[in-house]
């Protein structure tokens, strides 16, 4: 990779650029081709800049000292919703992208204007941002964020993506009392947002890394575990309260590849997996929207989280009691970090190292069904500020919370993640796949009419004690975090009836968006015909897809 540009002014990137969109060659041709690997497609990005460059000038003037960043999307093709339990996430970053020229500014003001139709402008100061009073811990930050998100209206005003970084950093950073440059930011992006793609996450990282930039002194060169707590924890300023993953996709992944990553408890990012040659990965838009920060998806999004901690924290009870010197010696290992980690977390077991797949069943069978909210209180009255403030401001689902069919579904989403780069290391398609349409069984909404698949999507204890003394592997336990629509379930049939398809699930957090589709090299000619007679037509919409090219992730030119 060569070395980044850096600062330049708005007329100095404009004649790179242009000239680089006409296919000379210069530093920003070749920093373009090392991030993207063809010349074709480097010399698309200088054009897209240049226009960018082009626009900045106009609004701005030619004179400011700019930096190009670029921030893709994200498709996680196995460990869905575990980022935060201690699972493994293994995505590839998209070509699609948001396109930014930054510029620092001399007051705190920060400004941001997107050339996209589906963003718009916004501006705010930072000093009129901040906390009251300093903030001294995780649970103040998400009761302060819950509040402010309402006055702010959270992720439904698109500039407060690009307070969540900053304001953060501001917090648990820099000391109390510190002014702080803000930026001008003039953005473009081919990436469509609420499609389950992390828009909204893309943007986060793009703002939180130019701001740092801006405000460097005091914090230096953070670490990788830090600059994504930055990102992760700053994007629950909009109302949401997912964990690092997203962001930490965006930013590692690494052209051609798919990037194996753990975020929570410590952070790990193992070797790169190559897809192997004869496949074709591509997204499909339902057409179905989801912002997870407004009702009614932000209860369908917080819910199972809520029940993925009840279930944790029933864990670390069971292995305490029943398993006491790998609980010890897992607490030792914790017992300098955050005291929101000394617990037992799903991904902990995923891979033998606490309990056997047979404990794993035996301990589904112990897990209530249902909690209801009080009930949750009662049990756990005495454990960490984080998880009571996060239960109080949640809502709480009709029905109650699904604890056993939520952990079941991350035992097996775990146990999945961890033999995913194994499988493509291998070349054995057939069984990612296979693994691809179990997870996707664990987020359907609608009907499972086979018997066999209701048993491992919510199992009671005769099928847990059954699929126990058969063997099944925990990968192919299914659950159900119920985050699917009955849309994005009704296309998932359609492609699974192309013999040239092997696997559909949903992408992202869920409740919309996008579906992935994998299947043999140039299968989208036979499923496309299908789709648009079975499923868009007669909801009178337009196909809609996005070859998936696995990309470079987050950085600057």
């Amino acid at each position: 990779m060569s070395d980044p540009i850096g600062e330049r002014s708005v007329d100095e990137y404009a004649a790179l650029t242009d000239a680089a969109s006409r296919g000379r060659n210069n530093a920003f041709l070749q920093r373009a081709v090392d991030r993207h690997g063809s010349r074709a497609r480097a010399i698309d990005e200088a054009k897209r800049f240049a226009a960018l460059l082009d626009e900045f000038a106009r609004r701005f003037g030619p004179d400011r000292r700019v930096c190009l960043y670029e921030s893709p999307g994200r498709v996680n093709l196995m460990g869905m919703h575990i980022d935060h339990r201690g699972g493994i996430v293994n995505p590839v970053a998209t070509q699609e992208r948001v396109r930014a020229v930054c510029a620092a500014r001399d007051d705190d003001l920060i400004r941001a204007r997107s050339l996209s139709g589906g963003f718009g402008e916004g501006e705010f100061r930072i000093a009129d941002r901040l906390p009251p009073r300093p903030l001294r811990s995780l649970g103040q930050w998400l009761d302060w964020t819950e509040r402010e998100a309402v006055v702010t209206g959270g992720g439904r005003q698109f500039v407060n993506y690009f307070a969540c970084g900053p304001l953060y950093a501001a917090c648990f950073l820099y000391p109390p009392g510190r002014r702080f440059a803000g930026a001008d930011f003039l953005f473009d992006s081919d990436l469509p947002p609420s499609s389950g793609l992390s828009s909204s996450s893309a943007l986060v990282v793009l703002a939180t890394e130019f701001f740092l930039r801006c405000n460097a002194e005091g914090v230096g060169g953070l670490p990788i575990e830090k600059l994504l707590e930055v990102y992760g924890y700053g994007e629950w300023y909009i109302g949401t309260r997912g964990g690092t993953g997203d962001q930490a996709a965006i930013k590692l992944c690494r052209r051609g590849a798919l990037r194996p990553i753990v975020t929570t408890p410590e952070f790990s990012a193992r070797e790169p997996a190559p897809i192997p040659d004869g496949y074709d990965v591509v997204l499909y838009q339902s057409g179905d929207a989801a912002n997870k920060s407004v009702e009614p998806y932000k209860t369908g999004f917080n819910a199972p989280i809520i029940s993925y901690q009840a279930a944790e924290l029933l864990l670390t009870e069971f292995v305490e009691a029943h398993k006491p010197a790998r609980f010890e010696a897992l607490m030792a290992r914790r017992a300098s970090a955050d005291a929101r980690h000394q617990r037992v977390y799903l991904g902990d077991v995923a891979g033998h190292a606490i309990l056997t797949e047979s404990e794993i069943y035996q301990f589904l069978q112990t897990i209530p069904s249902v909690m209801r909210q009080d009930e949750i209180f009662r049990r756990f009255q005495r454990r960490a500020e984080t998880f009571q403030a996060g239960i109080q401001q949640a809502n709480e689902p009709e029905g109650g919370y699904h604890v056993r069919d939520v952990a079941a579904f991350g035992f097996g989403e775990c146990a999945r993640a961890e033999n995913a780069g194994r499988m493509l290391a291998s070349g054995d398609m057939d069984g990612f796949a296979q693994m691809l349409n179990v997870s996707q069984l664990g987020d359907r909404v609608t009907q499972v009419d086979q018997a066999s698949s209701r048993r491992i999507k919510s199992p009671c204890d005769e099928d847990l004690r059954a699929m126990e003394s058969e063997g099944l592997p925990i990968r192919g336990l299914a659950g159900d975090y119920h985050v699917s629509t009955a849309n994005i379930d009704r296309m998932v049939a359609i492609c699974l009836g192309c013999p040239e398809v092997l696997a559909a699930r949903l992408s992202g957090a869920g409740l919309g968006g996008m579906l992935i589709v994998l299947g043999r090299q140039g299968f989208q000619q036979h499923l496309d015909p299908l789709l648009r007679r079975d499923y868009y037509e007669p909801l009178g919409r337009q196909l809609q897809k996005i070859p998936i090219v696995p990309s470079e992730g987050a950085g600057a030119y």
